[in-house]
């Protein structure tokens, strides 16, 4: 499990509202009933795939080739890119695939990594993770890499209202009550002009959310199912 995905050098441009028809091609292709076998997510160029349906996608289809693929091992850890919450962060982070380049950034609640990896393959610079579980924490480590990512991601326990610095970028996918709590530390951590993206919210505490960070600028609130994700900018 210590082989890196395949990955393109340079991926090409996102075709989030294909990807679903080339997936479904690829797995009648592959039979991939088998949960071992399963592809869990997609967002814009990205694929998240267990090791076996990374391997298989080096024999997909021509549809999919040049399309990065990050090999995912959640173990225990949240962040498969099944789910919505996760998936609404990672399109909000393909939307800005330019304002990525370069920029470091910092995940707040990082689970299996997932997402600081979706921005780092997207072209961040540097990533660092933070999560309160020592296990998550390890996982990400691990899944950075095993997707060759390890130079430019590091996780670790440190609390977010222990950290120091500010980032342009920070993330944070937590259940709303724990957004609302930790509002002084997050907002702390994002650098004047940048981004903070907002998930793990259900619908009925949109409002509480938006409010709590009311010094931000909302600039997008996307959604899936009960599920919202806020785009709020310092």
């Amino acid at each position: 499990m210590a082989e890196a995905a395949p990955t393109a050098p340079d991926p090409p441009p996102s075709h989030a509202a294909e990807l679903p028809d080339v997936l479904r091609i690829f797995l009648a292709a592959h039979d991939s009933s088998d949960e071992a076998m399963s592809i869990t997510s997609c967002d814009g160029a990205i694929l998240y795939a267990n090791r076996a349906a990374a391997a298989a996608l080096a024999r997909a289809p021509e549809e999919l080739i040049g399309r990065s693929v990050l090999e995912l091992e959640p173990g225990r850890a949240f962040g498969t890119g099944l789910h919505a919450t996760t998936s609404l962060v990672a399109q909000a982070l393909d939307a800005r695939e330019p304002e990525l380049r370069g920029k470091e950034l910092l995940d707040v609640g990082c689970g299996s990594g997932i997402l600081a990896l979706v921005a780092l393959v997207l072209g961040a610079g540097k990533a660092r993770g933070i999560d309160i579980d020592e296990a998550a924490a390890r996982v990400a480590n691990e899944n950075a890499q095993r997707t060759g990512l390890a130079e430019r991601f590091f996780a670790d326990t440190t609390d977010v209202t222990a950290i120091e610095g500010r980032w342009p970028i920070v993330l944070a996918n937590i259940q709303a009550e724990v957004l609302v709590a930790l509002r002084p530390a997050l907002a702390a951590r994002v650098a004047p002009g940048g981004l903070l993206v907002l998930s793990g919210v259900l619908e009925m505490h949109e409002r509480e959310v938006t409010e709590a960070f009311s010094a931000f600028t909302l600039e997008e609130a996307t959604r899936k199912g009960e599920w919202v994700c806020l785009v709020l900018r310092a």
